[in-house]
């Protein structure tokens, strides 16, 4: 029930949805995410966060969705964390939960049959109007970013916006 309050405060529009509570059992967290992902259809996030400053986390996806590359892409901030495609864990800080979320509105465009990463950090405004299936002009610098063993090539955002006609 308050994980469902805060996504009506979050908002159902999001592509992603992020939830935390205070002392909620570790355990319960996972399945937390996992009905929420069932329920809605996206990508979900559940942290709870203990008195030490620290919250641990579950994530649950949707394909094509991979939460562990989009977790990723804020493991300078991250105590740990782990995962694959469709299931994730993560620990962060109290403090660095609001930059944690704002990091995830990661996108994925596809070149043909390549398929690249593109990350805004602290951009999810830009993020805000893209649709599936949207062809889209985007300004960035293309960077490598090596994750679990893995290098794969990511456009960091400086602009994107809709190009369809």
């Amino acid at each position: 029930e308050k994980a469902e309050r805060q996504i009506e405060i979050w908002g159902y529009d999001k592509k992603l949805i992020f939830v935390t509570g205070d002392q909620w059992p570790e355990g319960i967290v996972g399945l937390v995410a996992g009905k929420l992902c069932e329920k809605y259809h996206k990508p979900v996030l559940v942290a709870s966060l203990d008195k030490t400053g620290m919250a641990t986390g579950s994530a649950r996806s949707i394909a094509p969705f991979h939460i562990t590359h989009a977790i990723s892409a804020s493991a300078d901030i991250l105590e740990r964390f782990g995962g694959h495609s469709q299931a994730a864990g993560f620990t962060v800080k109290a403090t660095n939960i609001e930059k944690f979320s704002q990091n995830l509105l990661k996108l994925s465009i596809q070149f043909g049959t390549v398929v690249l990463d593109v990350i805004g950090f602290n951009k999810i405004e830009l993020f805000s109007n893209i649709k599936v299936g949207d062809i889209l002009d985007i300004a960035g610098v293309l960077k490598e970013n090596e994750f679990m063993g893995e290098t794969r090539l990511q456009i960091d955002l400086s602009d994107i916006k809709s190009s369809n006609v």
